[in-house]
């Protein structure tokens, strides 16, 4: 099974963006995306999210809303899945304020919402949580309301059966109790991989380069784990493929 988690930038870079998904596309079955864009009614031109749907109509898409935007547009996190697998159950649920909590333009005060799906493949139970983690500005460092929403996440994976994939934009470096939170039982492919940025030094030139992260039950069996190196966003797209 191969999975891609994304921050899509709110489709910044919208044309080289779509492209890339449709060619990914052919050959995985789950996308995550963070900082998706929906606004089916008011601004269909910005509406991403129908977007990329109408370009792999092979796939069923999922999104959940963080902020509602005065201009109609929503921002939130998106799932889409291959058609031929079912799923039994989608959702999300806040672990920093509620959704429509920004106050002003101020986006360290966005909630923070995590999207899951559950399904059955090949005999196994699967739940991948979508997560976008709090944003403070350009330090990704340990603070309450990071170890908060890390503690809350964590009680999630705790009540789950099956496999367990988390993926995102966690907003955190790697050295940080937050994160270690999150690491305990499961395998950071970031940390396995040595790899050195999850960034694009051309949208992203500062020093600490580590946003995203893929973290996975340690039973699971990795085939393949990448940063892949296409200038879609101001992030790099992380692969996995996996039994």
């Amino acid at each position: 099974m191969r999975i891609i988690s994304l921050n899509v930038w709110l489709g910044k870079l919208k044309d080289p963006l779509i492209a890339f998904i449709q060619r990914e596309a052919e050959t995985t079955e789950i996308f995550c995306f963070q900082e998706m864009v929906s606004s089916p009614s008011n601004s269909p031109e910005k509406d991403l999210f129908s977007t990329i749907a109408k370009h792999i109509p092979g796939f069923q898409g999922f999104f959940e809303a963080t902020q509602d935007e005065e201009n109609g547009i929503e921002v939130g996190l998106a799932v889409f899945i291959k058609r031929a697998d079912t799923i039994d159950k989608e959702g999300d649920f806040f672990v920093y304020r509620t959704r429509n909590s920004m106050i002003g333009n101020d986006g360290r005060t966005m909630g923070r919402n995590v999207q899951f799906v559950e399904f059955p493949k090949l005999g196994k139970e699967y739940t991948v949580i979508n997560f976008h983690g709090l944003w403070s500005g350009e330090e990704r460092l340990d603070s309450e309301d990071r170890i908060n929403q890390s503690k809350k996440l964590k009680e999630f994976l705790n009540t789950l059966s099956g496999t367990k994939i988390v993926c995102g934009d966690f907003n955190l470096t790697r050295d940080t109790k937050s994160l270690a939170i999150l690491d305990e039982g499961m395998r950071n492919l970031i940390k396995e991989s040595g790899v050195t940025s999850t960034r694009p030094e051309r949208y992203f030139p500062y020093e600490d380069k580590f946003c995203d992260y893929i973290l996975v039950d340690k039973d699971v069996k990795v085939n393949d784990f990448k940063v892949l190196q296409d200038e879609i966003s101001d992030h790099f797209a992380l692969l996995l493929d996996f039994e």
